[in-house]
C-alpha cells in the first residue's frame, strides 16, 4: 500500500518531468564561432583582452566554436502560461509534503497552520504575497489526496510502481 507521502513525490516527480519536457521542447542552439584570447596555460578563455600587455604575456588570439542559445522558455515563448501553471503546481505539491512534516505525518489544524504562516514558515519559496494562497491551496490538495487515498487506494497504483521503482533504483546503486 502506497503512503501519502509517497502520493505526493510521485505528483512532485510528475511535474517536475513535464516542467523539464516543456524546457527542453523550447531550447534551442546552434554553432557559433569568435574569436577569443587564450591564456597561456590554455585555461583561460576570455572574449576581449584586458590590456595591450596580454599578448606580450603570452596570450593568444584563435577562432573558437560554442553553443548560443537561441531559444529557450520566455515570456515571448507560446509554452510559456503552461510552463508558469507547472511551477506553480509543482510548489503546491512541494509545499504540501511540508504541510505534511509540518504535521508528523497526518494533515495539520487549519488554525496551526495558520499561526505558521502568520510566522513565515512556509513562505520560503514564494513571495510573502502570494504565501497565504499557495499554502492553503496546497493544504486542499493535501487533504482531498489523503481523503482519495484512504477512499480508492488502487487509483494511486501508478504511484506505488513509481515508488518500487525508485526504490528499486536506489537499492541497484548501492
Amino acid at each position: 500500500m502506497v503512503t501519502i507521502t509517497q502520493v505526493l513525490q510521485f505528483h512532485v516527480a510528475q511535474v517536475s518531468e513535464r516542467i523539464r519536457r516543456l524546457k527542453s521542447d523550447a531550447f534551442k542552439s546552434e554553432t557559433a564561432q569568435k574569436w577569443v584570447y587564450v591564456s597561456p596555460d590554455g585555461a583561460v578563455f576570455r572574449c576581449r583582452r584586458k590590456c595591450a600587455f596580454d599578448l606580450d604575456a603570452g596570450w593568444t588570439q584563435r577562432w573558437e566554436a560554442y553553443e548560443k542559445v537561441t531559444a529557450c522558455i520566455s515570456p515571448p515563448h507560446p509554452s510559456w502560461p503552461e510552463y508558469l501553471a507547472a511551477r506553480e503546481e509543482a510548489s503546491r505539491w512541494l509545499t504540501a509534503l511540508h504541510l505534511l512534516k509540518f504535521g508528523n505525518g497526518a494533515l495539520p489544524l487549519k488554525k496551526d497552520v495558520r499561526k505558521a504562516v502568520r510566522a513565515g514558515k512556509f513562505a520560503h519559496h514564494v513571495s510573502r504575497a502570494k504565501a497565504s494562497a499557495l499554502i492553503f491551496s496546497a493544504l486542499a490538495s493535501l487533504s482531498s489526496t489523503l481523503i482519495e487515498l484512504a477512499a480508492d487506494p488502487e487509483r494511486f497504483a501508478e504511484a506505488e510502481r513509481f515508488t518500487a521503482a525508485r526504490r528499486e533504483a536506489q537499492h541497484g546503486q548501492s
